[in-house]
């Protein structure tokens, strides 16, 4: 099958982008606040700020993908991406102020957030509408194989030079771009001749019914959000855990994903999308309140794979329920729209998560994360309310996208 290769040359990038980026980010907020001394609240204000960026990203991403290809888009983005980590590591490496390291992070983030709206672009275009859900379930396992690896080599590695950590993000950044642009056909632009527009594409909001399921998508990325650098600072400072240890914590999550995925996709893949988007958020909600009251390594990582769990299921749904209600000729403008949702709420999870550690974790340990559990139910609320409007093709997990070439799900 032709697009085969391409499709697993696409998850085996995804699978090495992530372990190098997952060696390194996920400790950026730890080296902020121990090695740099910067609280919690402006560590999660400049995360914030970095993570909105990442929204502008997907939003422009996915419409050049319908302009000008996805292809472009995915090795475009993983060069300024490979450029801005090696920024960070001379940076950290020369001891330039915290500032400095924040700005150059948030040029890597932004130029790094074009890949996702160029891979959900090609998964969109290219993967019959009968397999794209699993198929978007198979870069979630290709993504926490790379997870299950990263973390726990770069929480041994942090403890001993934070500049390598990046400076080897940088190197695998440029080595994906490399394999993408000599091994993926150029896709063909569904608008080639039409020139980038924000007010062109802000029109997809005047889809009510999309517009609500992207605010529904923001709320449960607030919660998605703080698995990174909310969790991690908790583990660390409320519980004791060594970075060594936090780092086993995202690998288990990350092996979860990888023994779990295929199996819970096939699961579901009789439910309408929106009632299986609201049993992850309930999902994601009980881990994280579970989380607050853990005492023990051992109950913290119970925790995790119940939020892992919630994972599963929302993350390969809230891509299909999205190109679901595109049109062919708009799938990257809805998939960037919905990014730029989707960011927003991420932008949100780590100014929330840093005010709530430093606000209520000092007396309340527990209470961030009853908050957070709560904001999860709302989006559970809202997704089941949001299915009610939906016709059962666009809510289902086939979709309604025309058919493509079929591609065998397993290499």
């Amino acid at each position: 099958m032709k697009n085969s290769s391409a499709l697993w040359t696409l998850m085996s990038c995804q699978a090495l982008l992530v372990v190098g980026l997952a060696l390194s980010f996920p400790f950026l907020a730890l080296y902020l606040h121990e090695a740099r001394g910067l609280p919690m609240t402006q560590v999660g204000a400049a995360l914030a700020f970095t993570v909105a960026l990442s929204g502008i990203a997907h939003f422009l991403g996915g419409e050049y993908c319908d302009l000008r290809g996805s292809k472009i888009v995915m090795s475009g983005a993983l060069i300024m991406r490979g450029a801005g980590s090696a920024a960070m590591a001379w940076a950290m490496w020369n001891k330039w102020p915290p500032w400095t390291i924040i700005t150059l992070n948030a040029a890597a983030v932004f130029g790094g957030g074009f890949f996702e709206p160029g891979i959900r672009s090609w998964i969109a275009e290219c993967v019959p509408s009968a397999q794209k859900l699993k198929v978007y379930g198979w870069q979630r396992v290709a993504i926490n194989a790379g997870w299950a690896l990263g973390p726990a080599i770069g929480g041994a590695a942090s403890e001993y030079s934070y500049p390598m950590l990046f400076a080897v993000t940088a190197a695998i950044c440029w080595l994906c771009a490399l394999l993408i642009t000599f091994a993926i056909s150029p896709t063909v632009p569904s608008r080639p001749n039409e020139d980038l527009s924000v007010p062109t594409i802000l029109s997809a909001a005047y889809d009510s019914r999309f517009l609500e399921f992207c605010l529904y998508s923001a709320l449960i990325a607030i919660v998605m959000g703080q698995l990174v650098a909310s969790f991690s600072v908790h583990c660390v400072d409320i519980m004791g855990f060594s970075k060594r240890e936090v780092g086993w914590l995202f690998s288990l999550n990350g092996l979860v994903v990888i023994g779990l995925q295929t199996t819970i996709v096939n699961a579901t893949q009789g439910f309408r999308l929106s009632r299986a988007l609201a049993l992850g958020c309930v999902l994601y909600s009980i881990g994280y309140m579970y989380a607050g009251h853990a005492q023990t390594f051992s109950a913290m990582a119970l925790a995790m794979i119940v939020i892992t769990l919630g994972e599963i299921v929302v993350s390969p749904g809230l891509p299909s329920l999205a190109t679901n209600l595109a049109s062919p000729r708009h799938r990257g403008r809805y998939i960037g729209f919905h990014g730029l949702f989707f960011q927003t709420g991420s932008s949100l999870a780590p100014l929330l998560g840093g005010f709530w550690l430093e606000r209520l974790s000092p007396t309340w340990p527990s209470g961030p994360w009853i908050f957070i559990g709560c904001v999860g139910l709302l989006a559970s609320i809202g997704f089941l309310r949001i299915g009610r409007l939906l016709r059962s093709s666009e809510d289902a997990a086939h979709g309604r996208a025309p058919a493509a070439v079929e591609i065998p799900l397993a290499p």
